[in-house]
Order: C-alpha cells, then structure tokens, then sequence
C-alpha cells in the first residue's frame, strides 16, 4: 500500500513498547496522544488474541495510510502528516473483536461548515451574516460564492470576506441587475475547504422572489406539495408548480394557484420517483425557483445495509464526500495487478472497479456504479457514482459522477479521481 505517512510494518515493530494490563474485554480500547506530527498509539490487550491488526485512514473506516498485522504489540509511535482528521482501530487476530474506531486531529484540520447563513436587504445594502462552524478547526477565513441558480458560482467564485461573522455589500441595485441570486459561504484555514454552508436567495429589482419547497407529503397515489413564500421581491399573484415523473432536467408546467395558497395536491401518480418546483409569479412575470425537490410514490426500494447518509434537506443536494480520492488511490496500491488489467478491450475486466465501488460503500451505500448514458445494464467500465438527493440509489439520476482511471485502456492505466459531473449532463 502506498504510504502517506512514515508508518510501515517494520518501523511500527521496531518502536519502543509499552505493556499494557490485560484486558477482561473481548474488544481492545484504544488511546491516541498527539504532540505535534508525532502521535502515540495504545491499547489494551484481549485475551486468547496471537496478535493484532491495526488500521488508520484519513476517513471513517479507512486504511488508506495504514493497514496490516502488527503482531503483538500494545501500540507505538508515528509520525503523522499535518492538518488533518485520522481514524483508527484495532483488530485482534484470534479472539475478540474490532476497537470502537477513534478519531483524531494532527495540526489544525478544515473546518466544518458555517452555520445559519442568511442575506437580506437593508434598504440598498444588502447583509450577509452567519455564525462559525461547529465543527473542526478554527476557520482563518469565510469564502463567499454566488450565482445565477441555485448550487452556481457563476457571479463570484470566490470573494474573501476575511474572519468575520458578518459581510455588507452597499448599493446592492448598483452592482447587480434585477434579479435572483443564490448565495453560499465556505471556511478555510491552513487544513483545507468546508462544505458549503445552506444556500441563501435574494431578490432584486421589481421581481418576485423565490419560494422555498417543503416535504412533500405522500399518500397513496396522491401528493401534496407546499412551500414557504419568498421573503422579498414583488408581490405575489399566483404561484406555478413545475413537476415531472422520473428526471430532473425538464419539468414542465402542472398547475397554478392563487397567493393566497401555499400547498398544491395532485392525485392519480404512478409509482416512481418524482421531481417539482415551485415559482412565484407577478401578473405575468415570473420569479426563480429554488432548486428542485423530489419524492417517491409506492414502495421505495430496499436500501442495502450499511452505513448510508441521511437524505439532503428539501430542496437541497449533499455535498460532494472529499475521501474518494484516498480511496482509490489506496486500493491502486493494493490491488496494482486488477487495475493494469482494467481494459475489457484488451482482454481484461472490471474487478479493480468493482474493489473500489465495495470499499466507497462500506462507508456509504450511496455509492454504485454508474449506467453509460443512463443505460441500465451498459456498464461504464471507469467511472463510479454517487446518489446526492433523496431518490432510491439504484436507477436515480442525482448523482456526482467520477472517473477513477486515467489512461483506461493504455500502456499504463493508474487510478484517477476527476468529477466528471458536469461533463456528463452537458453531453
């Protein structure tokens, strides 16, 4: 396996050791001390157990910096890289069972996601606002990004707003034209980017602004979608609901109701997946729309078992993870042979692919692989995907998709991770 730090089985075996008192538990307990990159690795023994396997990722149940039988020995010493979030557990061979796995920092690692962001209108100035992460490291800096749509970052990719809980932008009306505008905000710090925090929306100009969708509520073959009015913009004549059965891409007009409601009910559905979106309107001018929202008629199928992300709040996608690079690189170490003969053109097959979609799932079964062109059954030989909404995994087309060979097919193939997304839709 490839190393990402100095750990390697014989340094682990050669540091000094100290005994531990014997354990009456069937699983070891594991203690983790940090002085600057070294760290300090300790459990107790189980009984009856020849030796011990350890693991350390760089995510929850990853070995992609260290995996193997350490013999044994009740622990040592590591030199870990910076900034970053480990996980570690500990496997007795013989007798008992796996550690609970424990997390730990070196350095400062990313921080988590700023919290109850929020942007309104002063008068001509408009105020964005939010609360520091609750997670991870201390941020040294907020990032805001903003769009056209929702999730874009078309207007500014990047705008640095320095360590403050707070960001004006005078004479909003002078900088940008009438419209709707998402906004979003990230932390940072010398361990790396957060998630982004919640997407806001605000409304210039004499427009009206943008409804939020709520749960759906389903019964039997009937829905009942509702939403939240904008807060801003025009008054609000009528409101227009936009759905349609299986995909996202399209979604054409269902129906209209007048101001004064804020729920539309449908009846006699299919079962199956379904996507919608609610737009507020002004007489006969229109105002943007929240993203989409879905949900499902019948009986969804059966999740696999598993560890599996909760589904995105309504309107919402998941972020994109930031492990699945680690791990295909990890499993390129491992298993080198399986993706030099990746190629079924060239007489090969799709093991290493399938190693690297069965190690993403044992830490969320959103993974899978991913259907050519949304084909089912025509394979895409590179490319592995991940569901970021709330539709069942298998056969949803809300997915980041991503491309783990590169030079699939060529004298050297080697793993990849390139997010292939949006490449995607617009073929």
């Amino acid at each position: 396996m490839k190393q990402t730090s100095s750990l390697t089985f014989a340094a682990l075996a050669a540091f000094l050791f100290t005994a531990s008192i014997a354990s009456a538990q069937d699983k070891p307990v594991v203690n983790v001390s940090v002085a600057g990159t070294s760290v300090t690795l300790g459990w107790t023994s189980v009984a009856g157990a020849s030796g011990y396997r350890a693991d350390l990722g760089t995510y929850s149940g990853g070995s992609n910096v260290f995996a193997g039988n350490v013999g044994p020995i009740l622990g040592g010493t590591v030199s870990l890289g910076n900034n970053a979030t480990y996980f570690f557990r500990i496997t007795p061979i013989g007798a008992g069972t796996v550690s609970d796995e424990v997390s730990f920092n070196v350095g400062t690692p990313r921080p988590g996601m700023p919290q109850n962001f929020t942007a309104a209108l002063n008068g001509s100035t408009l105020v964005f606002a939010w609360a520091a992460p609750a997670s991870g490291g201390a941020p040294t800096n907020y990032v805001l990004q903003a769009g056209t749509q929702f999730n874009l970052s078309n207007l500014a990719p990047g705008i640095g707003v320095g360590n403050t809980l707070t960001f004006s932008v005078p004479n909003i009306g002078g900088v940008l034209p009438q419209g709707s505008y998402f906004a979003r905000l990230v932390a940072v710090n010398g361990g790396g980017v957060s998630d982004p925090s919640d997407e806001v929306v605000f409304t210039i100009g004499n427009i009206p602004g943008v409804p939020t969708p709520a749960a759906a509520v389903v019964n039997g073959n009937s829905v009942t979608l509702s939403w939240t009015p904008p807060a801003g913009g025009a008054g609000v004549t009528a409101y227009g609901i936009e759905a349609a059965y299986g995909h996202y891409a399209l979604l054409p007009p269902r129906g209209t109701v007048d101001a004064n409601t804020t729920s539309f009910t449908a009846a006699g559905l299919v079962p199956g997946p379904y996507y919608w979106r609610v737009r507020a309107y002004n007489g006969n001018t229109p105002g943007g729309v929240f993203g989409t929202a879905s949900f499902y008629v019948g009986n969804r199928p059966a999740m696999w078992n598993g560890p599996r992300t909760a589904d995105p709040r309504i309107g919402r996608q998941l972020p994109r993870p930031t492990y699945g690079q680690a791990v295909a690189q990890s499993m390129a170490s491992v298993y080198r042979g399986d993706l030099n003969n990746s190629c079924r053109e060239l007489g090969g097959n799709n093991q290493w692919m399938f190693k690297v979609a069965r190690e993403l799932r044992r830490i969320d079964t959103r993974w899978g692989l991913n259907w050519k062109r949304g084909g089912v059954g025509d394979l895409s030989q590179d490319i592995v995907a991940y569901n970021w909404g709330s539709n069942p995994d298998e056969g949803t087309v809300d997915a980041y998709i991503y491309d783990i060979i590169g030079g699939h097919c060529g004298n050297s193939p080697d793993w990849f991770w390139n997010d292939v997304t949006g490449v995607t839709l617009n073929s």
